[in-house]
């Protein structure tokens, strides 16, 4: 679906303190003059999102929300126009943690039947779900980070798009670490390196071993996932880096 953008917002009620959400679809234009055209195209309401991300082996959008919500969508064109009609979700109860980021593991080499996703969550733990004809089931789910014992947020997970096998997450305990599902709950490493909580990492598509991370440190770090005791480069930007994404084109990521 070239040209499409979805939008996914979270939205806190001050009076009722009850969180909500809604989807925006954009049709994206480049003219010869390269001026872009965005025309929203569609919209609805949904649960208070918190991440959203197209899987690159089919037309899905999966978005993580409050109470421990997945949904996954689709593009579809009818006679009204385009919209985002659900495919599956999943749904916690109201005392279930908050979903905070997502992750595919279908993106770059490491391309699969039925999808992974990794999801970090708002209580220390991060999960693997797969996704198949009969809907969402989570695979795993495991204690990932705390802080001197206690549940924190872990801000981001993703996969390491050239090993599907491989998670990074990072959390509010300013830890990075990295995990293999082959070898249990233990981490592979754990780095100490930011000063803030982590809050963005994504692995290069194009470039094997690469990996870049943000922090409310204020720093964006680039790493060789083979030595994670130094980041190979760090840029100071000003502010917390709270998403950072490589273009998806090799000539210019």
């Amino acid at each position: 679906w070239p040209g499409l953008t979805v939008c996914a917002t979270y939205q806190l009620d001050e009076e009722t303190r009850t969180k909500r959400g809604r989807l925006h679809a954009f049709a994206v234009d480049s003219a010869a003059d390269k001026a872009l055209s965005v025309n929203q195209v569609w919209t609805a309401p949904c649960a208070a999102v918190l991440d959203a991300k197209w899987s690159q082996s089919r037309p899905l959008l999966c978005t993580a929300a409050v109470q421990s919500t997945l949904e996954v969508h689709q593009p579809v064109r009818g006679e009204d126009g385009l919209s985002l009609e659900p495919v599956t979700s999943h749904v916690g109860d109201e005392s279930s943690p908050i979903f905070l980021s997502l992750d595919w593991a279908d993106r770059g080499p490491a391309k699969e039947q039925q999808p992974h996703i990794v999801v970090s969550q708002s209580n220390s733990t991060l999960s693997v779900w797969r996704l198949a004809e009969g809907g969402l089931t989570q695979e795993r789910e495991w204690r990932g980070h705390d802080l001197y014992g206690g549940d924190i947020e872990v801000w981001i997970a993703g996969f390491d798009c050239w090993h599907r096998s491989v998670v990074w997450s990072g959390a509010d305990d300013c830890k990075l670490k990295g995990w293999d599902l082959r070898a249990g709950d233990r981490p592979t490493f754990v780095s100490s390196v930011h000063e803030g909580g982590v809050c963005s990492l994504q692995f290069h598509p194009h470039r094997e071993h690469v990996v870049a991370t943000g922090s409310y440190d204020g720093h964006a770090r680039l790493w060789d996932a083979r030595q994670t005791r130094q980041p190979l480069h760090a840029l100071e930007t000003g502010g917390g880096v709270w998403r950072l994404k490589w273009h998806p084109e090799a000539e210019r990521a």
